[in-house]
């Protein structure tokens, strides 16, 4: 029997020139907005037009920005400069930082609540109301635009990530306009692409996946596969970017709807500890944790349900027509192309961010294995992370 929910924003507008669409919004709840937006882009000629645009239509505007990922100090004294006024809307316009700002703020300020209360959440009602939130993702890569989960870094005691799931959090519009990204270059379009990919394929094999989300996700591999060989080429252009922001956003169907794997909790534990962004370390780590996984499933995936998935992505990105017979060959072509793709991007080993084995231990007992497709033993781990060292 099927059974499944499948969660998402009201309405999804994507396509160039649909940040029009934004003014009707601003109709119909009124002109007193927080927009929150990424440092390295608010300066730049499209968002900056963007924003005068907002003020010569009327707008009272509360500007935010931000260039790291969010921490509940930051959210508590941003919660508390902006209680005394009154806001009709935000809007978040940037990557999953500001977007997961804007959609905390428009909790706790609807509810006079603090983030306190607000991530212990033992005294709070089982809905609460929101302040309506429209997300303007820019090279996200994170697919935030389309989730109910937000990400804040403590580090009050033990450094940590706070993951927080409330279906209130859900943005109540997504305008994905590839238009409004302008200028970028090489390595950030680099990073997106490559997190991208890796969270698309890791809630592929999740063992939390349906045949819905599989949908999905196929997508979007298949969009973002273009992306990764344009970066191969250190060039791409206005397509490359329209097919980043499509995956993106079917990757946080994905992470909203199936879940993620080690790679995730992996990324999270270490961004924490070494106070370094998580698409950075997802994108360090992708190709040696694939690699040990897929050892792994191959042992263990009885069914092969897991290993034919792996070898599908295999297809995707080699051109290598799937089939049954062929995924021995498959799962060697994922592995050899990712290997290849990392080394001529040279992308970061773990190494490269302060990450020592003596810290190991730390890391491990910091990691949510998610819906990593098979259970992992700690000395397994620990081997993982060795081999993302060198």
């Amino acid at each position: 029997m099927i059974d499944f929910n499948f969660n998402m924003p009201d309405q999804i507008l994507f396509g160039s020139g649909k940040v029009s669409n934004l003014y009707k919004y601003i109709d119909r709840f009124g002109k007193n907005i927080l927009v929150v937006a990424d440092n390295e882009i608010v300066n730049t000629e499209k968002i900056s037009s963007l924003i005068s645009g907002l003020r010569n239509y009327g707008c009272d505007l509360n500007l935010v920005t931000t260039n790291e990922e969010p921490t509940d100090e930051f959210i508590e004294k941003l919660y508390i400069k902006l209680s005394v006024r009154k806001l009709d809307l935000v809007v978040s316009i940037g990557g999953s930082s500001s977007i997961d700002i804007a959609k905390i703020i428009s909790v706790l300020l609807a509810n006079n609540i603090t983030i306190a209360q607000l991530i212990n959440g033992k005294t709070l009602d089982n809905t609460l109301t929101f302040i309506p939130h429209i997300a303007l993702p820019v090279i996200n890569g994170g697919g935030s635009e389309s989730t109910s989960r937000v990400i804040i870094s403590n580090y009050s005691d033990e450094p940590h990530k706070i993951i927080l799931k409330r279906p209130e959090f859900i943005p109540l519009l997504s305008i994905i306009d590839p238009e409004i990204v302008g200028d970028m270059d090489m390595n950030g379009f680099k990073i997106a692409a490559l997190n991208t990919f890796s969270l698309l394929m890791q809630c592929y094999i999740s063992k939390d996946s349906t045949s819905l989300t599989d949908m999905f996700m196929l997508e979007g591999l298949e969009y973002i596969s273009n992306c990764l060989s344009s970066i191969a080429s250190k060039c791409f252009s206005s397509y490359e970017i329209e097919c980043l922001e499509y995956a993106s956003l079917f990757a946080g169907l994905g992470i909203e709807n199936s879940s993620l794997t080690i790679i995730e909790g992996l990324a999270n534990a270490i961004g924490s500890l070494y106070n370094c962004e998580r698409k950075d370390i997802t994108a360090a780590i992708t190709p040696k944790i694939s690699s040990f996984n897929i050892g792994r499933v191959q042992f263990y995936d009885k069914n092969l349900d897991t290993t034919l998935k792996y070898a599908k992505v295999g297809s995707i990105l080699t051109g290598i027509d799937y089939s049954f017979e062929k995924r021995d060959v498959l799962l060697k072509g994922l592995l050899n192309k990712l290997d290849s793709l990392y080394r001529t991007l040279e992308v970061p080993s773990l190494k490269d961010y302060g990450v020592v084995k003596d810290d190991f231990y730390r890391i491990i007992t910091l990691t949510e294995h998610f819906g990593n497709p098979i259970e992992l033993a700690e000395s397994e781990i620990d081997s993982m992370l060795e081999s993302c060292l060198k």
